[in-house]
C-alpha cells in the first residue's frame, strides 16, 4: 500500500476524506466511483491538467509523481488508484467490494493489476485520439512542462506526444486494449462480474477502461458479454455521479 509521506506538510492537517483528481483521468474515476458506491462523504480538490496544475510545486509536494488521483484520509496520503480503491474498501463501511474469502478475493488482485498494465496504453491513445485535438501540444508547452514536471518519465512521454507518437506503437497500444477486452468477455461469458457472481474492486477496475476504450473508438459490440456487463454497470447510480457527471457522453 503506497501510504506516502508528503512534502506538502499542509495535507497532513487535513480531516476526512480528500481526493485531488481531474474529471477525464479514467484512474481519478476508478477512485470517485468507489467512493459513491461505497457512500464515503468526500471533499473534491479538482487539478486541472489542461492548465499544467499537477506541475505547481503544492501539488507535486503532495503526489510525488506528478499525476492523479491522492487521496487524503484524516492525514494519511495515499496514491496510486488501485491502492486507493483498495483502502476504501478495507477502511470504510458501506457495500464490502472485496469477497471475504481468499480464494474469491484472490480472483480480484489480476484483474486490478491487468488494468494498471493497461495504463500506458490507455493513455497513449488518450492523448493521440482525443487530446491531439483538444489540446495540441506545442514547443512552448513541452519546455514549461519539462521545466516543471519532476518525473523523467512523463517528461518523455510528452515530448514524444509533440514529435508524434510511432504509428506502430499506437497499433501495439490498441492490440494491449483489444486484449483485454477478449480476457474480460472470457470471463464475463460464465460470470456476472469479473471475478464472481457480484460486484468488486475487480469490476470498478476494469469500468473506466472499458468505458474510455468506447470512447476511442473500439466497437465494444465486439465483445459481446462486456457489452452486456457494461451496460449494467453503467447503470449503477455510482457510474452517473462518478463518471458522467464529470464528463457527460
Amino acid at each position: 500500500m503506497p501510504i506516502v509521506e508528503p512534502e506538502n506538510r499542509t495535507v497532513k492537517a487535513l480531516r476526512g476524506v480528500h481526493l485531488y483528481h481531474s474529471p477525464f483521468s479514467n484512474c481519478s474515476q476508478r477512485v470517485r466511483l468507489v467512493l459513491e458506491e461505497k457512500g464515503i462523504p468526500w471533499q473534491s480538490h479538482a487539478i486541472d491538467l489542461t492548465a499544467f496544475e499537477h506541475l505547481t510545486p503544492a501539488y507535486q509536494g503532495i503526489h510525488p509523481k506528478g499525476v492523479v488521483p491522492a487521496l487524503v484520509h484524516d492525514g494519511t496520503l495515499v496514491t496510486e488508484s488501485h491502492d486507493i480503491i483498495q483502502y476504501l474498501d478495507d477502511h470504510f463501511d458501506g457495500p464490502r467490494l472485496t469477497p471475504g474469502s481468499p480464494e474469491e478475493a484472490a480472483r480480484i488482485r489480476p484483474w486490478m493489476e491487468m488494468g494498471a498494465a493497461l495504463q500506458d496504453s490507455i493513455k497513449t491513445l488518450t492523448f493521440e485520439r482525443i487530446f491531439r485535438d483538444r489540446y495540441p501540444p506545442t514547443r512552448e508547452k513541452y519546455e514549461f512542462y519539462a521545466a516543471h514536471q519532476r518525473n523523467p518519465d512523463l517528461v518523455d512521454f510528452y515530448r514524444r506526444y509533440l514529435e508524434g507518437f510511432d504509428p506502430a506503437e499506437l497499433a501495439a497500444h490498441e492490440a494491449r486494449i483489444r486484449d483485454f477486452l477478449a480476457r474480460a468477455d472470457a470471463a464475463l461469458a460464465t460470470s456476472d462480474y469479473l471475478a464472481g457472481d457480484t460486484v468488486s474492486l475487480a469490476d470498478f477496475s476494469a469500468v473506466v477502461n472499458v468505458h474510455r476504450a468506447g470512447v476511442l473508438g473500439i466497437d465494444l459490440h465486439e465483445y459481446p458479454h462486456v457489452a452486456r456487463w457494461y451496460q449494467r454497470m453503467a447503470a449503477r447510480p455510482s457510474f452517473e455521479r462518478a463518471i458522467l457527471a464529470y464528463v457527460p457522453r
